[in-house]
C-alpha cells in the first residue's frame, strides 16, 4: 500500500525539527533557532530534500492559529489591570518609537508609506517566548526588569491584531487609496467587535455545557472546535483567520475554563509552531545576502540599536534607572515569533517582493546569548544570521 503524500515530508520535517530542538538545547539557544537553521537546510534553497512545501504551509498555517490563541488565553484583564502603565505607556513608547524610525528610514530609501509601515510592524515586535522563558529561569518575573518587560511584551502581543487587521485593509483596498484602506479598516474592526459581542455571550456557555461531562476528551475537543471556528467565522468575515483564534482565546480567558483550555492546547500549538518555523527557514534563500547586504545591513542596525534605545527610553520615562532601562532595551533587541507571522502575511497577501521578503528575513534571524553583569540573558550578535 503506498503511503500518503504528505507522510515523507512530515515525518522528515519532524525529523529535523526534533534534531534541531536538541543541538539548541546543547548549545543553550532558544530552539527557534534551530527550527530555522533546519528549515533553511532541509528546504528547496538547501539540500532540496523537500522541494514541494504546500503541504508544510498548510500545517505552518493551523500553528498561527493556535498560537495567536494560546496569546488570547495568557492575556487576561487582570493582568493589564495590575501592569497599568507598563503596557499602556512604555509599550506604546517602545512600539510606537520603533515603527517611527523605521518609516523614516524606509521612507528615505524611496519606499511608500504602506511599505515601511509594515516594515515598522515587523521591526518592532519582540520574543515574548523567549524573554518570559528567560526571566522564569532566573526567577526574576517579580524584579523590575521583568515586570517592566512583561508589560511592553504584553502591549507588542496585543499590537498584533491592528496590525493583521491593517494588512487585509492593505491587501484589500491598497490599489484604491487611502480612503478604500480606511473603509476597509473600519469593516474589518467592526466586524471583530460583532464576533467579540457574540463570542462573549456563547461561548462561555458552550465550553461550560461540554465541561460539565468531565471527560477530558470532550473538553479537548470542544477548545479545538472553539479555536478553527471562530478562525474559520473571521475568514469568511474577510479578517485574517489567527484573528478569530485571538479573539476565542482573549473571551475563555476570562472564564472559569482558561486555565485547562491553556494546559490542554499548549501541546498541540508546540508541535504545530514547529512546523511553522520549519516552513519559514525552507523558504529561506541565502543568496539574498549577496543581492541586498546593504538593506540587510540596515535593517539589523535598526534591530539592534534602536530598538534597545527604544525599549529603554520606554523603561526611562517610567522612572526606572539606567541599568534596568539598559537590561530592558537589550532584551528586546531581537525578533520575535509574530514577526515572522506578519511576515508571512504581508508576503501571502503580495505586498511586498519575493527578494524583499527574504531580505527581511535574512535581518531577522540571529541568535541568543548572555550578557556580562546584568545577571540576566540578554540578545547578543555573533553574525548577521542565526
Amino acid at each position: 500500500m503506498q503511503a500518503p503524500e504528505f507522510l515523507g515530508p512530515l515525518a522528515l520535517i519532524f525529523l529535523a525539527a526534533l534534531g534541531a530542538a536538541f543541538l539548541m538545547h546543547r548549545l543553550g539557544q532558544p530552539p527557534l533557532i534551530g527550527f530555522l537553521l533546519a528549515g533553511a537546510l532541509f528546504g528547496p534553497f538547501g539540500l532540496g530534500l523537500l522541494s514541494d512545501v504546500k503541504v508544510v504551509e498548510v500545517l505552518a498555517d493551523l500553528g498561527v492559529v493556535l498560537l495567536l490563541f494560546t496569546v488570547g488565553l495568557e492575556l487576561s484583564l487582570g493582568n493589564l489591570r495590575r501592569l497599568g502603565k507598563l503596557v499602556w505607556v512604555a509599550g506604546p513608547i517602545q512600539v510606537g518609537g520603533t515603527i517611527a524610525l523605521v518609516i523614516a528610514v524606509a521612507a528615505a530609501g524611496g519606499y511608500p508609506f504602506s511599505r515601511s509601515l509594515l516594515f515598522g510592524y515587523m521591526v518592532s515586535l519582540s520574543s515574548t517566548a523567549i524573554v518570559l522563558r528567560l526571566l522564569l529561569d532566573r526567577h526574576e518575573l517579580d524584579s523590575p526588569h521583568g515586570r517592566s518587560l512583561i508589560g511592553i511584551l504584553i502591549f507588542q502581543d496585543l499590537a498584533v491584531v491592528p496590525m493583521l487587521l491593517s494588512i487585509s485593509a492593505f491587501a484589500h483596498g491598497g490599489s484604491g487609496g487611502p480612503m478604500l484602506i480606511l473603509l476597509q479598516t473600519g469593516k474589518t474592526v467592526l466586524t471583530a467587535a460583532v464576533l467579540l459581542v457574540v463570542a462573549r455571550f456563547v461561548i462561555p456557555r458552550f465550553i461550560g455545557a461540554l465541561a460539565g461531562t468531565r471527560q477530558k476528551e470532550i473538553f479537548v475537543v470542544a477548545v479545538l472546535f472553539l479555536v478553527l471556528g471562530s478562525a474559520l467565522a473571521t475568514s469568511w468575515a474577510g479578517l485574517s483567520a489567527a484573528l478569530g483564534a485571538f479573539l476565542a482565546g482573549l473571551v475563555l480567558s476570562e472564564s472559569e475554563y482558561g486555565h485547562q483550555a491553556l494546559a490542554d492546547i499548549t501541546s498541540f500549538r508546540d508541535v504545530f509552531n514547529a512546523v511553522f518555523f520549519v516552513s519559514i527557514g525552507m523558504l529561506f534563500n541565502p543568496r539574498v545576502l549577496l543581492q541586498e547586504p546593504l538593506l540587510v545591513a540596515v535593517l539589523l542596525a535598526l534591530i539592534l540599536v534602536w530598538k534597545t534605545v527604544a525599549g529603554g527610553a520606554a523603561v526611562l520615562v517610567m522612572g526606572y534607572g539606567f541599568r534596568v532601562a539598559t537590561v530592558v532595551g537589550l532584551s528586546l533587541a531581537q525578533i520575535g515569533e509574530f514577526s515572522f507571522v506578519l511576515l508571512r502575511q504581508v508576503q501571502g497577501a503580495g505586498l511586498i517582493s519575493s527578494v524583499m521578503y527574504q531580505t527581511l528575513k535574512s535581518a531577522t534571524t540571529r541568535p541568543y546569548g548572555p550578557a556580562s553583569g546584568s545577571g540576566f540573558a540578554t540578545p547578543i550578535v555573533r553574525s548577521r544570521m542565526w
